[in-house]
């Protein structure tokens, strides 16, 4: 019995290996009746598809990845601004843009509607009107949040 059950895990964790690999460098994400895509940035060697010998590209996959993991917005945010100056420079995109990035990293913050996130990711965007309703969505948060500090325990 115990030899019947290792090989079936055995068995579901090949079978899970498989499927992995078979994924392999897309993370799918269903949204609805809707599924994105969207490309585990670890898998793309920015300083050779933007053909730029700049040391900070070798690792930003890496920086990526650890800001999606740990749900900061600010640091994929300054990782959007590395990477739009990199393709300003060459002229050239990866399979990841920088205006891809900088959108994750906005709709990050407003979800996650933390006053110093919004108004750190307002000043690295460019878009005025995405500026202006961050500052004042951090304004608002930052109200909200001095409104639950009333009371006893507050």
């Amino acid at each position: 019995m115990v030899r019947k059950l290792a090989f079936v895990t055995l068995a579901l964790v090949a079978a899970g290996i498989a499927t992995y690999t078979r994924a392999g460098a897309e993370d799918r994400k269903t949204k609805g009746d809707q599924a994105a895509v969207v490309v585990l940035a670890t898998t793309i060697d920015f300083a050779a598809d933007l053909d730029l010998d700049f040391a900070g590209l070798k690792g930003l996959g890496a920086r990526i990845e650890l800001a999606r993991t740990a749900a900061d917005p600010v640091s994929l945010a300054v990782a959007a601004a590395e990477l739009g100056a990199a393709e300003k420079a060459s002229g050239k995109m990866a399979r990841v843009t920088s205006a891809e990035l900088l959108k994750e990293a906005v709709d990050q913050a407003k979800r996650r509607y933390k006053p110093a996130e919004l108004a750190a990711i307002a000043t690295l965007v460019t878009d005025e009107g995405t500026k202006k309703a961050l500052t004042e969505l951090a304004v608002a948060a930052k109200d909200k949040e001095k409104e639950g500090k009333r009371g006893i325990g507050g």
